[in-house]
């Protein structure tokens, strides 16, 4: 019998439309011993009171004062998880039942990989869960154009889709992590870069994982429904800063400076061609992501140095990052969506 292999970290923040079909999904789960870790980032809506009548055995919140965003609410959940793995659940999606069962089966089975998903396929209500519904992520790749893509988005599911395959990266909604190996990346309790507070993540976390060695894979048999909420805060004007900031810093703590260098033609295409439209959307945005992401450049130069330091095939790793990312591109499998505001939903934040 496999018991006490995995711990739910659900991190809600005004979710009240969609957390009681997560939380039911959530029970349902035919997996054993489950160690949920429920952390409210600050709702001010009925969140926490709708989770109490979806499932009246469900552990008490630590409630936060205030919202204290995606990374550092995960953050503290991986803090407090003692088992195995750990799913970063977002109050947005629904789960099969054999969900979690599947991803810890196959951590299990191969030593080589740090983080898992199910496929993801989109729906706009839990409550109706349509299992030939398009393809939210099979998961995320990125060409040195910096621009993080949802592999399969908009697609139907077909056979081909149930397979197990390994992946450059999964998105953040439903995302099981082996504990060991995120926490090998950091000599604190900072498994996700706080300043991000939210957007691409995920991303940042593929890269260190691939330069420590790590790998990322996507069991299609394993599936869950994403109601995509984290499109509505894009509109946010905070989260927009985030968004422009984020994606300079995963370069700079990732990225020696030869190899900007070398890659500097795709850097400029890709800022040219899917950053500069958002810059001109919003100029203040940009101007104060810029100015947020020099202030931040210092210490991502130093989580670059210290991953350089303690895994010295940290260049290969990264490379085959970019070599899987590259190759899944090419074969068409994007189809040209943004991987960071699908990652999770920026509304349980």
């Amino acid at each position: 019998m496999n018991a006490g292999r995995c711990a739910v970290g659900l991190l809600t923040w005004n979710g009240e439309a969609d957390v009681a079909a997560c939380v039911r999904a959530l029970q349902a789960q035919s997996e054993p011993a489950l160690d949920v870790i429920w952390i409210d980032n600050g709702s001010t809506d009925g969140t926490v009171s709708r989770v109490r009548e979806a499932a009246r055995d469900f552990p008490e919140p630590r409630r936060l004062a205030a919202n204290i965003g995606f990374c550092a609410g995960h953050n503290l959940g991986l803090s407090l998880a003692r088992l195995p793995y750990y799913l970063a659940l977002n109050q947005d999606v629904a789960l099969a039942p054999d969900y979690i069962g599947r991803l810890c089966d196959w951590l299990d089975e191969d030593s080589t990989l740090a983080a898992t998903s199910g496929l993801l396929l989109q729906t706009a209500d839990l409550e109706h869960l349509d299992p030939a519904a398009p393809i939210a992520s099979a998961g995320l790749a990125m060409g040195y154009g910096r621009f993080p893509f949802e592999l399969g988005m908009d697609r139907s599911p077909g056979p081909s889709d149930s397979a197990r395959r390994y992946v450059p990266g999964v998105t953040g909604a439903a995302m099981l992590l082996r504990r060991s190996a995120v926490q090998a990346l950091t000599d604190s309790d900072e498994f996700f870069p706080a300043d991000f507070f939210a957007y691409f993540e995920e991303v940042d976390l593929a890269l260190r994982l691939a330069r420590a060695g790590w790998r990322c894979g996507l069991d299609g048999a394993a599936r869950a429904w994403h109601a995509r909420r984290g499109h509505e805060g894009r509109r946010d004007p905070r989260l927009r800063v985030h968004y422009l900031k984020n994606h300079w810093l995963v370069s700079l703590r990732n990225d020696a400076w030869s190899e900007l260098l070398r890659e500097a033609p795709y850097v400029l295409k890709g800022e040219l061609r899917w950053y500069f439209p958002r810059y001109l959307r919003t100029p203040w945005a940009a101007l104060q992501a810029l100015g947020a992401a020099l202030v931040h450049a210092p210490r991502a130069r130093r989580v670059y140095q210290s991953l350089e330091r303690r895994f010295p095939e940290a260049r290969a790793g990264r490379a085959g990052f970019y070599a899987l990312s590259r190759s899944l591109l090419r074969g068409n499998h994007a189809h040209g969506a943004e991987a960071p505001p699908a990652g999770h939903s920026k509304r349980s934040q």
